[in-house]
């Protein structure tokens, strides 16, 4: 065998131990790149609620409630890692509630008004966080 073709035999082979040696390592351990969410959530009629329990949540989620004037959404989170972003919105999708930028260790319980009957949309945003939060029709 000439020394060109044991040269790249051998490069070769080395190419295809890695490219295997990479996809058994994507494949078996998360890097947490493509990881979006592990946890729970559950939508609830009755009583009306929406809850998201997470140990790794990177993404966005919204859940709508049908509310009557004067009705009100009660909200609590407990954010343990990580960031998240809360944004409430009526039919006409102004915003009626925001809570940007909410860090680890924040607690929070609250309740928000409908001012009109109509549709209000909770948009939850985290990022690379741990925690729960959850949502009624009160």
């Amino acid at each position: 065998m000439n020394k060109r073709l044991a040269i790249m035999l051998i490069a070769s082979t080395a190419v295809a131990a890695l490219v295997i040696f990479f996809f058994v390592i994507k494949n078996n351990f998360n890097t947490g790149a493509d990881r979006v969410f592990d946890g729970s959530r559950v939508r609830n009629t009755e009583p009306d609620a929406f809850e998201l329990s997470f140990n790794y949540m990177n993404k966005e989620d919204s859940e709508k409630f049908n509310l009557e004037a004067g009705e009100e959404l009660k909200v609590s989170w407990n954010l343990e890692k990580g960031s998240m972003d809360l944004v409430i919105k009526n039919s006409a999708g102004e915003e009626i509630y925001k809570a940007d930028g909410r860090k680890a260790e924040d607690k929070s319980e609250f309740s928000v008004a409908a001012a009109e009957s109509g549709e209000y949309t909770v948009y939850v945003s985290a990022h690379k966080a741990k925690g729960n939060i959850k949502v009624e029709h009160k």
